[in-house]
């Protein structure tokens, strides 16, 4: 489908019985006649990812003022119809790694102000900020024919803007977005300073696919670039383990550092929605999927 307009145009049609809604077309695919919603908190993350490959955003009070600078609470309500937990922690309350003493930044433009004075950024005539021969000024890449990010894109550049950091907004298409570096990919050939989308997380809670030093893309899908040494030795400990109790010492401290770290910002925990054909039997959506119910497997 070439855009999210489609998609659910497409449902409307009854030409396809199943899918991925997202927040703001949950109302209105609740009125389509012969179909049902399924809502419930999921695994995913909705996040900005910081490219730490470039100089400007490598700087941890950078990435601070930033989560700082956004307004999670009003782009949860006003884009995503408030279907969501707003938390700094990776890791979703429903899965049984989550750490809950993951602290959640408070929205304060006058701290993201007061962090980058500190850190030596200083306003220039036209109000974005230098230092050292660099100017704020950022590109953020995104996926297009996604109407209601671009909404939550021009809010974030408006509130960017109160603290002196100017966005270049590129959307492109999601082949293009996605694909390999060694085909032009925008993700994976970083061909960004920031970026935002969602991964679907880990049921166990293990994150060494995104932020391990050795899956940095384009190897791995650490389109972040994030290496941490600690982390990764957590990370591995966490994946020999078999239990959550034993894993759990490993997935707070994983957890805990890449909050005081921010290689990301999370915008939120959103709810996993599907919407399909009432007429379909035989299946069970859960928090991870629509098409298994793995999470109560024994084996």
């Amino acid at each position: 489908m070439p855009d999210r307009n489609a998609a659910f145009n497409a449902l409307q049609a009854r030409e396809i019985d199943l899918l991925g809604i997202w927040p703001g077309y949950y109302e209105r695919a609740r009125a389509i006649p012969g179909v049902t919603v399924s809502k419930q908190l999921g695994y995913g993350f909705a996040h900005i990812d910081f490219n730490l490959s470039h100089p400007v955003v490598a700087e941890l009070a950078v990435r601070q003022a930033l989560r700082l600078a956004i307004d999670r609470q009003t782009l949860l309500r006003k884009i995503g119809g408030g279907l969501g937990v707003v938390q700094d922690n990776i890791i979703s309350p429903i899965n049984p790694a989550f750490d809950a003493h993951v602290p959640t930044t408070p929205f304060d433009v006058a701290a993201a102000n007061r962090l980058l004075d500190r850190a030596g950024w200083k306003r220039g005539p036209d109000g974005i900020r230098k230092k050292g021969g660099l100017r704020l000024e950022l590109l953020f890449a995104g996926s297009a024919g996604t109407p209601d990010y671009d909404e939550r894109n021009e809010l974030i550049r408006s509130w960017l803007r109160q603290i002196g950091i100017a966005l270049d907004i590129k959307r492109c298409a999601a082949p293009l977005f996605f694909a390999p570096a060694a085909q032009g990919g925008i993700l994976y050939g970083g061909k960004f300073d920031l970026t935002a989308f969602t991964w679907s997380g880990d049921p166990t809670g293990d994150l060494y696919g995104y932020y391990a030093c050795s899956q940095s893309a384009p190897n791995g899908q650490n389109v972040t670039h994030y290496c941490n040494r600690r982390v990764d030795d957590a990370m591995k400990s966490f994946s020999r383990l078999y239990t959550f109790r034993s894993r759990q010492p490993y997935a707070d401290f994983i957890q805990e550092q890449l909050q005081r770290d921010a290689p990301s910002i999370v915008f939120s925990i959103p709810y996993a929605i599907y919407a399909y054909n009432s007429k379909l039997r035989g299946f069970r959506i859960d928090s991870i999927a629509p098409f298994d119910d793995f999470m109560n497997v024994d084996i």
